[in-house]
């Protein structure tokens, strides 16, 4: 868990009385300076423009993000991973996700009434298979790998590649109360369309309750100010009812059927910008 952020640095920044008070409002303490207590290193997130501090704190297995500027062109940081160079325009939510990034632990998408919607871990193995299972799940979608190896292959696979190339993909859904996995949701590309496509999977104990709705609202709401999604669609195989119908209530236009791998799907979009496509 975050709860300290240090900047160490060679260059005035300037006063970030912004970021500071996003950070404080989030329980968390910048300082500019290291701090006389003794801080937990897995518990603080380091940003420095200083190739000799970033080194150091590297190989101690710290989270460092640097900060680029004209004054350390020049200076190696081959090994960082997180770079930025306005730091007038970080805000919490950038250094709370970069570290995050950095500590491999999966962010928070998005919180709904009843769940947290958050990117998958290789430690959800077992619950997914377990949603898996359910005679109907797989009857209008794939499946998982029949061996678990190769599905704990593809999550870690899929962190690396999806999650830290675009920023978005197929997430996990928690139940608020139990912490129990209950579905998925998410946007991914699909060959041959430009537009995300919405997907979605609830565990058959959990479903005509109201959870795909909700959940599906809530990555629809920001997905243009978030991903900077204009338009995106869902292809519903046909016979797949529920699904259907769920994408109405969510806004979607129903158009041309397609195929895709000799299969017929009901193609829905939803246009996201302020003026609908004619």
């Amino acid at each position: 868990m975050l709860k300290y952020i240090v900047l160490i640095t060679k260059k005035q920044p300037g006063i970030l009385n912004e970021l500071e008070k996003q950070c404080t409002n989030q329980g968390v303490s910048f300082f500019y300076v290291l701090p006389e207590f003794e801080t937990k290193i897995r518990e603080t997130l380091y940003i420095t423009d200083d190739h000799e501090i970033f080194q150091g704190l590297w190989e101690e297995g710290a989270s460092v993000l640097v900060w680029l500027h004209e004054e350390n062109k020049g200076e190696n940081f081959t090994k960082a991973e997180y770079l930025f160079e306005n730091i007038e325009e970080i805000d919490f939510i950038y250094l709370e996700r970069s570290y995050r990034r950095l500590r491999k632990i999966p962010w928070i998408i998005k919180e709904t009434k009843r769940c947290i919607i958050r990117e998958m871990t290789e430690e959800d193995l077992e619950q997914l298979y377990e949603i898996y299972r359910g005679k109907s799940i797989t009857q209008y979608m794939e499946g998982l790998y029949e061996e678990k190896e190769e599905e704990r292959e593809f999550i870690t696979s899929y962190i690396e590649s999806a999650y830290k190339f675009y920023g978005y993909g197929t997430w996990v859904i928690e139940d608020k109360l139990t912490k129990k996995l209950i579905g998925r949701v998410g946007f991914n590309l699909r060959e041959g369309y430009e537009e995300p496509e919405l997907g979605f999977v609830i565990a058959e104990q959990y479903q005509r309750q109201g959870y795909a709705y909700e959940c599906c609202s809530a990555v629809i709401e920001n997905s243009r100010e978030e991903f900077g999604f204009e338009m995106i669609q869902a292809l519903v195989k046909e016979g797949n009812y529920n699904s259907a119908r769920l994408c109405l209530k969510l806004g979607f236009k129903e158009t041309e059927p397609v195929f895709w791998e000799e299969e017929k799907y009901l193609r829905y979009i939803k246009f996201l910008g302020e003026r609908q496509p004619k």
